[in-house]
């Protein structure tokens, strides 16, 4: 949120590395906040702490809101439909009395600068990627193993993507803690290879690390049409790649949603969550969206990411 008009300041909970220090400070600084209102869009415990920590006299959440949220606020939006995320927070900031048409005017939106976009220019340039490649991401993580996608099936992809279109160029998105995914990934791509009689070698004429740093890192296979970002791009710099991408396919995840608020063409594979609440949502004007449901690929009540073949 940090760089988005009308953001003065963003008071961060360190739930990683520092967690209870960090909420204990965090805490405290929202209580010296002096606020008038606070907003809980999320409606978790946390968030519950949160409102009770700044002392605001109008402190709004929903009914949907878990118990310590409700019990922290002292405004509750009648919550008695079910609605897509985005239209839940809307209906909960509508208590601040904003736009009555912001269902239709106020979309999810990163504050991308011309520095991200040219940091992304010259990470491609680097790589070798050109204005005259078809540039497909692939993110190949998600908050929960249950969401994700097997990085088998994006290496199949991947293979089937290059294979097809000479012009096509693959970038592989995550984040640093889903290397292993990667190393995945890069197995079964080189097995690709093998399957067709080509294995890829150190005397292949294009170099395994081209580069005097490792900033942009080749895949093992495919030399040259492959670019690794896993663990080497901020959100920002992820969200100016995604610009530059003809194509975006991911899980349900973080990433998803960055990417549909910049405007890029999306193929989105959901399994276990609710595309009415928590798809991506399609902004007037933007690229189209696609999502694949594996719903629509098995019988079962609670179908497996890998019901979604590669096809």
């Amino acid at each position: 949120v940090e760089g988005l008009p009308g953001v003065a300041h963003t008071l961060l909970w360190d739930d990683r590395r520092t967690r209870w220090p960090s909420l204990a400070a965090s805490l405290w600084r929202a209580r010296r906040g002096n606020f008038d209102v606070a907003l809980d869009l999320q409606g978790l415990a946390k968030a519950g702490l949160f409102l009770r920590a700044s002392k605001a006299t109008r402190r709004i959440t929903g009914d949907g809101a878990r118990r310590i949220a409700r019990w922290s606020s002292t405004e509750r939006v009648n919550e008695d439909e079910p609605l897509h995320a985005r239209l839940y927070y809307l209906r909960r900031a509508a208590a601040l009395d904003i736009a009555p048409d912001a269902t239709e005017r106020y979309f999810p939106r990163v504050p991308v600068t011309a520095i991200h976009r040219r940091f992304a220019d010259e990470f491609l340039a680097r790589a070798g990627v050109g204005p005259g490649h078809t540039v497909i991401g692939l993110n190949l993580g998600a908050a929960h193993a249950v969401k994700q996608w097997p990085p088998a099936r994006f290496a199949r992809l991947a293979d089937a993507l290059l294979r097809e279109d000479p012009s096509a160029r693959v970038v592989i998105f995550g984040s640093g803690a889903e290397k292993p995914l990667l190393e995945l990934f890069e197995t079964e791509l080189a097995l690709c290879e093998a399957e067709r009689g080509r294995v890829t070698t150190p005397h292949d004429d294009a170099p395994l690390f081209p580069f005097d740093d490792e900033e942009v890192r080749p895949g093992a296979a495919w030399r040259g049409r492959v670019v690794v970002t896993v663990g080497r791009l901020n959100l920002m710099q992820l969200a100016a790649m995604g610009e530059r991408c003809d194509a975006f396919v991911t899980a349900d995840t973080g990433p998803m949603h960055i990417m549909a608020a910049v405007g890029a063409p999306v193929v989105a594979l959901f399994g276990p969550t609710h595309i009415a609440r928590t798809g991506p949502v399609q902004k007037p004007g933007a690229a189209l969206i696609r999502v694949l449901d594996a719903h629509d690929y098995s019988t079962e009540n609670k179908p497996p990411m890998e019901a979604i073949a590669v096809e």
